[in-house]
């Protein structure tokens, strides 16, 4: 069963999220815009999230772990996707050990996370700095 999350506006009751969508549940390390202000009503509202720079040190080491867990998990299963159209979709009959795609999966995804939480913190740090509170769905959540 997955985890949902709908943040609202406290005064308005506006949907930051559109309703209900997914979250990272129990993996979640609560990395993100603290405020967000709302485009209705132009009241800001707590999200309860927290930029990188306030975490503690033990926060930083579980979100890198939910992180890395996460990188597994999708490398996994975008290597077993890899090895079956390889083996099975193209038929190329060479003996490949599934270890091999699975290995590129998690690679490549843990790449593309860790680089796309880089940038996150780096945008998220940047908007903390300046106090711009201005609702962008796209940066009040690191995915």
């Amino acid at each position: 069963m997955g985890y949902y999350k709908n943040i609202k506006c406290g005064n308005c009751k506006y949907s930051f999220t559109g309703g209900y969508s997914p979250a990272n549940g129990f993996m979640d390390s609560n990395l993100g815009i603290p405020y967000v202000k709302c485009p209705k009503c132009r009241i800001i509202n707590a999200t309860g999230d927290i930029p990188w720079s306030q975490f503690s040190s033990w926060k930083k080491i579980y979100h890198w772990i939910s992180l890395i867990i996460r990188g597994l998990l999708y490398g996994f299963f975008l290597g077993a996707i890899i090895w079956g159209v390889l083996t099975k979709l193209l038929e190329i009959d060479f003996n490949i050990n599934i270890f091999f795609p699975i290995g590129i999966g998690i690679i490549i995804t843990l790449s593309i996370m860790i680089k796309y939480n880089t940038k996150t913190v780096k945008k998220i740090e940047k908007r903390c700095m300046n106090k711009d509170w201005d609702y962008l769905l796209s940066e009040t959540k690191n995915n």
